[in-house]
Protein backbone atom coordinates (compact mmCIF):
# COMPACT_ATOMS: atom_id res chain seq x y z
CA UNK A 1 0.00 0.00 0.00
CA UNK A 2 2.92 2.29 0.75
CA UNK A 3 4.35 1.94 -2.73
CA UNK A 4 0.98 2.73 -4.28
CA UNK A 5 0.61 5.80 -2.08
CA UNK A 6 3.99 6.98 -3.24
CA UNK A 7 2.86 6.76 -6.85
CA UNK A 8 -0.03 9.18 -6.33
CA UNK A 9 1.96 11.85 -4.48
CA UNK A 10 2.42 14.91 -6.73
CA UNK A 11 4.48 18.06 -6.74
CA UNK A 12 2.57 21.31 -7.17
CA UNK A 13 5.43 23.34 -8.66
CA UNK A 14 4.49 22.66 -12.30
CA UNK A 15 0.88 23.77 -11.94
CA UNK A 16 1.86 26.86 -9.92
CA UNK A 17 4.31 27.87 -12.64
CA UNK A 18 1.68 27.54 -15.38
CA UNK A 19 -0.88 29.57 -13.44
CA UNK A 20 1.71 32.24 -12.58
CA UNK A 21 2.83 32.50 -16.22
CA UNK A 22 -0.79 32.67 -17.40
CA UNK A 23 -1.54 35.39 -14.84
CA UNK A 24 1.43 37.47 -15.96
CA UNK A 25 0.59 37.07 -19.64
CA UNK A 26 -3.10 37.92 -19.22
CA UNK A 27 -2.75 40.81 -16.75
CA UNK A 28 0.64 42.20 -15.74
CA UNK A 29 2.39 42.36 -19.11
CA UNK A 30 -0.59 43.87 -21.03
CA UNK A 31 -1.16 46.36 -18.19
CA UNK A 32 2.51 47.41 -18.20
CA UNK A 33 2.40 47.88 -21.96
CA UNK A 34 -0.73 50.01 -21.77
CA UNK A 35 0.56 52.05 -18.80
CA UNK A 36 3.77 52.70 -20.67
CA UNK A 37 1.63 53.97 -23.53
CA UNK A 38 -0.53 56.17 -21.29
CA UNK A 39 2.40 57.44 -19.21
CA UNK A 40 5.41 57.12 -21.48
CA UNK A 41 8.87 58.19 -20.42
CA UNK A 42 11.04 60.33 -22.62
CA UNK A 43 12.92 57.40 -24.09
CA UNK A 44 9.88 55.45 -25.24
CA UNK A 45 7.47 58.33 -25.98
CA UNK A 46 8.34 58.69 -29.61
CA UNK A 47 8.53 54.92 -30.20
CA UNK A 48 5.12 54.24 -28.64
CA UNK A 49 3.55 57.18 -30.44
CA UNK A 50 4.73 55.79 -33.73
CA UNK A 51 3.87 52.15 -32.91
CA UNK A 52 0.47 52.22 -31.21
CA UNK A 53 -0.74 49.27 -33.26
CA UNK A 54 2.28 47.20 -32.28
CA UNK A 55 1.77 47.97 -28.57
CA UNK A 56 -1.89 46.96 -28.71
CA UNK A 57 -1.04 43.85 -30.74
CA UNK A 58 1.59 42.76 -28.20
CA UNK A 59 -0.81 43.35 -25.32
CA UNK A 60 -3.50 41.33 -27.07
CA UNK A 61 -1.02 38.58 -28.01
CA UNK A 62 0.27 38.14 -24.46
CA UNK A 63 -3.27 38.18 -23.06
CA UNK A 64 -4.39 35.59 -25.62
CA UNK A 65 -1.34 33.40 -24.94
CA UNK A 66 -2.05 33.52 -21.22
CA UNK A 67 -5.69 32.70 -21.85
CA UNK A 68 -4.82 29.51 -23.78
CA UNK A 69 -2.33 28.41 -21.12
CA UNK A 70 -4.94 28.92 -18.41
CA UNK A 71 -7.60 27.23 -20.56
CA UNK A 72 -5.35 24.19 -20.96
CA UNK A 73 -4.96 23.93 -17.18
CA UNK A 74 -8.70 24.30 -16.56
CA UNK A 75 -9.63 21.82 -19.32
CA UNK A 76 -7.23 19.26 -17.85
CA UNK A 77 -8.76 19.70 -14.40
CA UNK A 78 -12.26 19.30 -15.85
CA UNK A 79 -11.21 16.16 -17.76
CA UNK A 80 -9.60 14.61 -14.68
CA UNK A 81 -12.68 15.45 -12.64
CA UNK A 82 -14.92 13.86 -15.27
CA UNK A 83 -12.66 10.84 -15.45
CA UNK A 84 -12.72 10.45 -11.66
CA UNK A 85 -16.52 10.59 -11.58
CA UNK A 86 -16.74 8.03 -14.37
CA UNK A 87 -14.30 5.65 -12.67
CA UNK A 88 -16.20 5.99 -9.40
CA UNK A 89 -19.40 5.12 -11.25
CA UNK A 90 -17.76 2.05 -12.77
CA UNK A 91 -17.49 3.21 -16.38
CA UNK A 92 -14.20 1.95 -17.80
CA UNK A 93 -14.62 4.10 -20.93
CA UNK A 94 -14.67 7.21 -18.75
CA UNK A 95 -10.89 7.16 -18.40
CA UNK A 96 -9.22 9.92 -20.41
CA UNK A 97 -5.64 10.15 -21.58
CA UNK A 98 -4.16 13.42 -20.35
CA UNK A 99 -0.53 13.95 -21.20
CA UNK A 100 2.02 16.09 -19.45
CA UNK A 101 4.54 15.74 -16.66
CA UNK A 102 2.89 18.22 -14.30
CA UNK A 103 0.57 17.33 -11.44
CA UNK A 104 -2.51 17.19 -13.72
CA UNK A 105 -0.90 14.48 -15.84
CA UNK A 106 0.41 12.81 -12.68
CA UNK A 107 -3.05 12.88 -11.11
CA UNK A 108 -4.58 11.35 -14.25
CA UNK A 109 -1.95 8.60 -14.25
CA UNK A 110 -2.68 7.96 -10.58
CA UNK A 111 -6.41 7.71 -11.32
CA UNK A 112 -5.70 5.21 -14.10
CA UNK A 113 -3.48 3.18 -11.75
CA UNK A 114 -6.18 3.30 -9.10
CA UNK A 115 -8.78 2.16 -11.63
CA UNK A 116 -6.61 -0.81 -12.60
CA UNK A 117 -6.03 -1.59 -8.91
CA UNK A 118 -9.76 -1.60 -8.20
CA UNK A 119 -10.43 -3.61 -11.34
CA UNK A 120 -7.99 -6.31 -10.20
CA UNK A 121 -9.88 -6.54 -6.90
CA UNK A 122 -13.24 -7.12 -8.57
CA UNK A 123 -14.53 -10.67 -8.23
CA UNK A 124 -17.45 -10.64 -10.70
CA UNK A 125 -17.49 -10.82 -14.48
CA UNK A 126 -19.17 -7.70 -15.91
CA UNK A 127 -21.14 -9.57 -18.60
CA UNK A 128 -22.54 -12.54 -16.69
CA UNK A 129 -22.27 -11.52 -13.05
CA UNK A 130 -20.39 -14.76 -12.34
CA UNK A 131 -17.12 -14.92 -10.44
CA UNK A 132 -13.84 -14.20 -12.19
CA UNK A 133 -11.25 -17.00 -12.68
CA UNK A 134 -8.82 -15.67 -10.06
CA UNK A 135 -11.49 -15.65 -7.36
CA UNK A 136 -12.73 -19.13 -8.34
CA UNK A 137 -9.20 -20.55 -8.15
CA UNK A 138 -8.86 -19.21 -4.61
CA UNK A 139 -12.18 -20.76 -3.62
CA UNK A 140 -11.28 -24.08 -5.22
CA UNK A 141 -8.03 -24.18 -3.27
CA UNK A 142 -9.90 -23.40 -0.06
CA UNK A 143 -12.48 -26.13 -0.70
CA UNK A 144 -9.75 -28.66 -1.49
CA UNK A 145 -8.01 -27.91 1.82
CA UNK A 146 -11.31 -28.19 3.66
CA UNK A 147 -12.15 -31.46 1.88
CA UNK A 148 -8.78 -32.93 2.83
CA UNK A 149 -9.10 -31.81 6.45
CA UNK A 150 -12.61 -33.23 6.90
CA UNK A 151 -12.24 -36.11 4.42
CA UNK A 152 -15.05 -34.82 2.24
CA UNK A 153 -15.36 -34.89 -1.56
CA UNK A 154 -14.74 -31.85 -3.77
CA UNK A 155 -15.19 -31.74 -7.53
CA UNK A 156 -14.38 -29.23 -10.26
CA UNK A 157 -16.33 -28.72 -13.47
CA UNK A 158 -15.14 -27.00 -16.64
CA UNK A 159 -17.70 -26.25 -19.36
CA UNK A 160 -16.98 -25.04 -22.90
CA UNK A 161 -19.44 -23.61 -25.42
CA UNK A 162 -19.05 -25.71 -28.56
CA UNK A 163 -17.99 -23.91 -31.76
CA UNK A 164 -18.13 -20.54 -30.02
CA UNK A 165 -15.95 -18.80 -32.62
CA UNK A 166 -18.30 -19.96 -35.37
CA UNK A 167 -21.23 -18.55 -33.41
CA UNK A 168 -19.50 -15.17 -33.11
CA UNK A 169 -18.65 -15.16 -36.83
CA UNK A 170 -22.12 -16.14 -37.99
CA UNK A 171 -24.33 -14.34 -35.44
CA UNK A 172 -22.16 -11.50 -34.15
CA UNK A 173 -20.89 -10.53 -30.70
CA UNK A 174 -24.24 -9.28 -29.46
CA UNK A 175 -25.93 -12.61 -30.08
CA UNK A 176 -22.97 -14.51 -28.66
CA UNK A 177 -23.00 -12.42 -25.47
CA UNK A 178 -26.73 -12.99 -25.10
CA UNK A 179 -26.12 -16.74 -25.37
CA UNK A 180 -23.38 -16.58 -22.72
CA UNK A 181 -25.76 -14.81 -20.35
CA UNK A 182 -28.39 -17.48 -20.95
CA UNK A 183 -25.91 -20.27 -20.24
CA UNK A 184 -24.66 -18.54 -17.10
CA UNK A 185 -28.25 -18.30 -15.83
CA UNK A 186 -28.83 -22.00 -16.54
CA UNK A 187 -25.70 -22.95 -14.59
CA UNK A 188 -26.69 -20.74 -11.66
CA UNK A 189 -30.18 -22.25 -11.61
CA UNK A 190 -28.79 -25.80 -11.59
CA UNK A 191 -26.16 -25.30 -8.90
CA UNK A 192 -26.60 -24.88 -5.15
CA UNK A 193 -25.69 -21.99 -2.87
CA UNK A 194 -22.44 -23.61 -1.78
CA UNK A 195 -21.26 -24.12 -5.37
CA UNK A 196 -19.08 -21.42 -6.91
CA UNK A 197 -19.66 -20.55 -10.57
CA UNK A 198 -17.29 -18.48 -12.73
CA UNK A 199 -16.84 -17.36 -16.29
CA UNK A 200 -13.45 -18.93 -16.87
CA UNK A 201 -12.69 -17.45 -20.31
CA UNK A 202 -14.56 -16.11 -23.34
CA UNK A 203 -16.40 -19.36 -23.97
CA UNK A 204 -15.71 -21.37 -20.80
CA UNK A 205 -17.44 -21.63 -17.44
CA UNK A 206 -16.18 -23.31 -14.29
CA UNK A 207 -17.90 -24.61 -11.17
CA UNK A 208 -16.44 -25.57 -7.81
CA UNK A 209 -18.63 -28.35 -6.44
CA UNK A 210 -18.01 -29.00 -2.73
CA UNK A 211 -19.50 -32.03 -0.97
CA UNK A 212 -19.94 -33.98 -4.23
CA UNK A 213 -17.75 -36.65 -5.71
CA UNK A 214 -17.07 -37.06 -9.41
CA UNK A 215 -20.09 -39.25 -10.04
CA UNK A 216 -22.44 -36.75 -8.37
CA UNK A 217 -20.81 -33.82 -10.16
CA UNK A 218 -21.21 -35.59 -13.51
CA UNK A 219 -24.95 -35.89 -12.84
CA UNK A 220 -25.05 -32.13 -12.20
CA UNK A 221 -23.02 -31.38 -15.34
CA UNK A 222 -25.29 -33.61 -17.41
CA UNK A 223 -28.33 -31.77 -16.10
CA UNK A 224 -26.76 -28.45 -17.19
CA UNK A 225 -25.86 -29.86 -20.61
CA UNK A 226 -29.39 -31.14 -21.25
CA UNK A 227 -31.00 -27.85 -20.23
CA UNK A 228 -28.67 -25.84 -22.47
CA UNK A 229 -29.40 -28.13 -25.40
CA UNK A 230 -33.13 -28.01 -24.75
CA UNK A 231 -33.39 -24.23 -24.40
CA UNK A 232 -31.32 -23.39 -27.46
CA UNK A 233 -32.92 -26.03 -29.66
CA UNK A 234 -36.37 -24.64 -28.86
CA UNK A 235 -35.73 -20.89 -28.83
CA UNK A 236 -32.63 -20.24 -30.94
CA UNK A 237 -32.49 -22.96 -33.57
CA UNK A 238 -30.18 -20.93 -35.79
CA UNK A 239 -27.43 -21.13 -33.18
CA UNK A 240 -27.79 -24.85 -32.45
CA UNK A 241 -25.73 -24.20 -29.35
CA UNK A 242 -24.38 -27.01 -27.17
CA UNK A 243 -21.78 -27.38 -24.42
CA UNK A 244 -19.09 -29.89 -23.55
CA UNK A 245 -18.03 -30.41 -19.95
CA UNK A 246 -15.26 -32.07 -17.98
CA UNK A 247 -15.42 -33.10 -14.32
CA UNK A 248 -12.38 -33.68 -12.12
CA UNK A 249 -12.19 -34.53 -8.43
CA UNK A 250 -9.78 -34.14 -5.57
CA UNK A 251 -7.71 -36.21 -4.81
CA UNK A 252 -8.38 -38.61 -7.69
CA UNK A 253 -7.37 -36.16 -10.43
CA UNK A 254 -5.13 -33.84 -8.46
CA UNK A 255 -4.20 -32.61 -5.01
CA UNK A 256 -4.25 -28.89 -5.82
CA UNK A 257 -6.52 -26.48 -7.69
CA UNK A 258 -3.91 -26.12 -10.42
CA UNK A 259 -3.83 -29.86 -11.00
CA UNK A 260 -7.62 -30.20 -11.21
CA UNK A 261 -7.91 -27.23 -13.57
CA UNK A 262 -4.97 -28.35 -15.72
CA UNK A 263 -6.41 -31.83 -16.21
CA UNK A 264 -9.87 -30.49 -17.09
CA UNK A 265 -8.38 -28.05 -19.61
CA UNK A 266 -6.22 -30.75 -21.16
CA UNK A 267 -9.20 -33.07 -21.65
CA UNK A 268 -11.22 -30.24 -23.25
CA UNK A 269 -8.33 -29.34 -25.55
CA UNK A 270 -7.91 -32.94 -26.69
CA UNK A 271 -11.64 -33.38 -27.32
CA UNK A 272 -12.56 -34.15 -30.94
CA UNK A 273 -15.48 -32.33 -32.62
CA UNK A 274 -17.52 -35.55 -32.60
CA UNK A 275 -17.13 -35.68 -28.81
CA UNK A 276 -18.89 -32.32 -28.31
CA UNK A 277 -22.15 -31.99 -26.40
CA UNK A 278 -20.97 -34.52 -23.82
CA UNK A 279 -19.74 -34.65 -20.22
CA UNK A 280 -16.27 -36.15 -19.92
CA UNK A 281 -14.11 -37.14 -16.97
Amino acid sequence: MGRFSKNISINSSGLKSKILIAFCLTTIIPILLLLNYIFPNSASKSFIADNLGLVLTLAFFFALLGFFILKGVIDSIINVSSSARGIAAGYESAKKTIGGSDEIGSLNNSLSALSEKVKSLEVEDSLTGLYKPSFLKEKLEEEIKRAISFQRPCAFMLIKVDRFKNIVSSSGFSSAEKSLKTISNIIKDCTSEIDKVARFSDEKFAVVVPERNKKQAIVLAEDIRKKVESIFSSTEKTLNLTITGVVTENPVDGMTSEELIEKAQRILTETNPEESNQILS
